[in-house]
């Protein structure tokens, strides 16, 4: 699998990604390893981000990022789609080195476009051996994700 490139909170690339995320859960016994992608249109484009939401359980989170922009020539359904593959994949890169849960930015709530989609994507996470999150429960997508994306 090809990645982007990850930077950290300063905006130092990250070279390997998945050596990094083992080097800290080597440091961190216990911690957790999240993943969550948000989108925001922008005119002819779309804007992705993708984070690794590295959870000290009880003290805070360390995040690495990566955003892509291309061209939107899809509809809100695909690009909501495109979310949950991109942070499926991630986590399939990654599964070697743990329990992942898969944060999507997706609202079980039928006021929501989302919702049409959330049981599927639940189904589809879990049916791959990751933890699935939706909204409103979903912060590596909707707080972590969601400020790269802006």
């Amino acid at each position: 699998m090809h990645l982007p490139t990850f930077k950290n909170a300063h905006g130092t690339p990250i070279l390997d990604v998945r050596a990094y995320v083992k080097n800290w859960i080597k440091e961190n016994p216990g911690g957790e390893i999240h993943i969550g992608c948000d989108s925001k249109r922008r005119g002819g484009n779309i804007k992705y981000s993708v984070s690794i939401c590295m959870y000290y359980v009880g003290n805070g989170v360390h995040e690495i990022y990566t955003t892509e922009t291309v061209l939107s020539s899809t509809d809100n359904f695909s690009r909501l789609w495109n979310e949950v593959e991109r942070a499926v994949s991630l986590a399939e890169f990654l599964k070697e080195i743990g329990e992942i849960a898969v944060h999507v930015d997706l609202n079980h709530d039928n006021r929501y476009l989302s919702s049409k989609m959330y049981e599927a994507s639940m189904g589809f996470i879990q049916s791959l051996g990751f933890k699935a999150i939706g909204k409103p429960y979903a912060w590596a997508a909707s707080h972590g994700a969601h400020q790269h994306c802006q």
